[in-house]
């Protein structure tokens, strides 16, 4: 008998900006420093080579940040960041054992 591969769901919220994969919501809760710990998204650059994503953990949240929670994970992103990534954004895991495996696609 064959197995066949069982397709990553996308995850969403309505307010959230982002959506998520199933796979990388359950690899970033067995991740995440601790409960009260945000995965903050922000972007850097913007010249030539575009733009780069950056992921790193984070227990505190500004003002002017975003904050929403898809299955658990809590998600943190500042207001020049959000104008990059608002939409049909997903983050997605690769399969790497840390933050370096998550990416949006």
């Amino acid at each position: 008998m064959l197995a066949t591969a069982r397709a990553d769901s996308i995850l969403r919220d309505a307010a959230c900006p982002i959506s998520v994969t199933s796979s990388a919501a359950d690899f970033l809760q067995s991740v995440r420093p601790g409960d009260n710990h945000f995965l903050r998204i922000s972007v850097m650059g913007g010249g030539a080579a575009g733009v780069e994503y950056r992921f790193a953990w984070d227990r505190y949240a500004r003002d002017a940040d975003t904050l929403c929670e898809i299955q658990g994970v809590r998600f943190v992103i500042d207001a020049i960041s959000l104008k990059f990534i608002r939409g049909a954004t997903v983050v997605d895991y690769s399969g790497a054992l840390d933050l370096h495996g998550v990416d949006l696609g």
